[in-house]
């Protein structure tokens, strides 16, 4: 990473973008369970199971990715770290940064009920 990014903790910013982001990966997920026949698609209502499913899936993946754990590599031991840059032209080079949590954190049945609606071609 070029030294002169500085990495900004602004808690409220990120968890906003995050949602965002988690919100996006769960679309993904829909659409690639769709494909499979694993998810039904508009107007059918989605399933208890089906929601039950996109939640696990999505809940553990992001949680995973966010982990804790350390990945060992070339004797030394690394962690995941989400951040997020602004591509304008009028914020500083920085990386913002915020909860470790929050992309995990965001799974929740209002993101799933949206993202199982999304008609998808």
């Amino acid at each position: 990473m070029d030294s002169q990014y500085q990495i900004v903790f602004d808690d409220e910013q990120y968890q906003a973008v995050a949602r965002i982001v988690t919100g996006h990966v769960l679309i993904s997920m829909v659409k690639s369970l769709r494909k499979l026949g694993v998810v039904s698609s508009p107007p059918a209502p989605s399933t208890k199971v089906e929601e039950d499913l996109l939640f696990e899936l999505a809940f553990f993946t992001l949680a995973n990715f966010e982990s804790y754990e350390p990945i060992l590599l070339g004797g030394r031991k690394w962690l995941p770290l989400v951040l997020f840059q602004p591509v304008d032209e009028t914020t500083p080079p920085m990386l913002l940064k915020g909860q470790r949590t929050a992309l995990h954190g965001n799974v929740d049945d209002e993101l799933l009920r949206e993202a199982l609606i999304v008609k998808c071609p």
